[in-house]
């Protein structure tokens, strides 16, 4: 099975989660940027696709904003309440993005997002030997940014 699925199906290896377990000010600008420089660290790996292939709804989410702010009335995220507001209700309940509602974890009152995930996306997982490389790299670079 292995060898099998190495041949047609190791170009494109497992996706790689990448799970934020702290509650962020997500609305912070600077937040933002440290989120991107950990998705780098990862997308830039030579393990990875880099950063065409990785899911964030964080980037989804502000490009949607950017995109939209003048057009649909209120949009913004200037402060938490307004973040938070218009990331559940716009954005994910666009079609487009509502697969995103599996990636953030909401507290109860959804006044705070306590967990979230990324996905980046593995390449060249030709062997048992690559696949084990990839994970210890994966892991090395999780463990630099804790």
């Amino acid at each position: 099975f292995y060898d099998k699925q190495y041949q047609h199906y190791g170009q494109y290896g497992p996706r790689v989660a990448v799970i934020i377990t702290q509650s962020l000010h997500y609305w912070e600008e600077s937040t933002s940027d440290q989120i991107e420089k950990l998705l780098a660290k990862f997308e830039d790996s030579d393990f990875t696709f880099g950063k065409t292939e990785s899911e964030s709804w964080l980037r989804d989410y502000l490009e949607f904003v950017d995109q939209y702010s003048g057009v649909i009335p209120g949009l913004s995220i200037t402060n938490k309440s307004s973040f938070l507001s218009n990331l559940q209700d716009p954005f994910l309940k666009n079609a487009a993005f509502k697969r995103y509602s599996l990636d953030i974890a909401f507290s109860g009152d959804k006044s705070t997002i306590e967990s979230s995930r990324f996905f980046v996306q593995t390449k060249n997982i030709v062997n048992s030997d690559r696949e084990q490389d990839m994970m210890i790299k994966m892991r090395e670079i999780a463990d630099s940014m804790s």
